[in-house]
C-alpha cells in the first residue's frame, strides 16, 4: 500500500493513551514474528502465540511483559486456553492480533478436499474462534480493570479484495474475513467501545 495512503487505526477512546495488552496469533515468523518484536520493544505487555512453543524461543523468557503461549487456531480449546492464559496473567486484554495463517498455491481443481479445508481453517476460522472468544473479553472482562473494550485487528491482505490464480483458497478465505470483519464492526455496540478491523497488507 503506498505510504501517502497509510493512516493510523483509531483506537477506542479509553484506549488512545495507552495500550497494555497485546495478544498476537501466527507469532511464529513473518508478520507475526516482527510484530511481536516491536510490541516487546516499546515495553508494552504481549502474549505472543504459536503452534509450536519453540517457534518463540526469539523472545526472551524472564520479561514479566511477555508471555510465550501455544496456540492452535484450529482448536477451540487450544483457543479457549490461551486466552485464559492471557487473562491470568495479565487480567485484560486490549488488541488481538489475527495474524494466523498461510497459503495453499495450486489450482483449485487440483487441491484435495482435506487441504482446502485445512487452509480455510486456519485462515478464516482460526479468525472467527480468537475473535468470538476475545470480544467477549473486551466487554465483559476488561470492565473488572477500569477500561472496557480494546481493538480487534484481522490481518487480510490484497488477495481479500482481488483474486490472482493459483491462490483461490487463500483468496477464498480472506474475502471471508473481509466480510466477517465489516459485519462484526456493525454488529459491536457503541458502548462496549470495541473495534474489529482488517488491516490489508500488499508489497509493491
Amino acid at each position: 500500500m503506498p505510504s501517502g495512503s497509510v493512516s493510523p487505526i483509531p483506537l477506542p477512546s479509553s484506549h488512545r493513551a495507552k495500550i497494555d495488552t497485546c495478544i498476537v496469533t501466527g507469532c511464529s515468523s513473518g508478520i507475526g514474528k516482527a510484530l511481536s518484536q516491536l510490541i516487546a520493544s516499546k515495553g508494552q505487555r504481549l502474549v505472543a502465540t504459536a503452534r509450536k512453543l519453540s517457534a518463540l524461543d526469539y523472545l526472551p523468557d524472564d520479561n514479566p511483559n511477555i508471555l510465550k503461549q501455544a496456540l492452535d487456531v484450529t482448536s477451540q480449546t487450544s483457543v479457549d486456553a490461551a486466552i485464559a492464559a492471557a487473562l491470568q496473567r495479565f487480567g485484560r486484554l486490549d488488541v488481538v492480533v489475527n495474524n494466523a495463517g498461510y497459503t495453499l498455491y495450486g489450482d483449485a481443481e487440483n487441491a484435495s478436499d482435506e487441504d482446502a479445508r485445512k487452509c480455510v481453517e486456519t485462515d478464516f476460522w482460526g479468525m472467527v474462534r480468537v475473535s468470538k472468544h476475545a470480544l467477549r473479553i473486551l466487554r465483559e472482562e476488561n470492565p473488572k480493570t477500569g477500561q472496557q473494550g480494546g481493538v480487534i485487528l484481522n490481518v487480510s491482505s490484497m488477495g481479500g479484495r482481488i483474486a490472482f490464480p493459483g491462490n483461490a483458497f487463500y483468496h477464498a478465505s480472506k474475502f471471508a474475513m473481509e466480510g466477517f470483519t465489516e459485519a462484526l464492526s456493525k454488529e459491536v455496540r457503541p458502548e462496549w467501545n470495541s473495534k474489529s478491523y482488517p488491516f490489508d497488507l500488499a508489497i509493491y
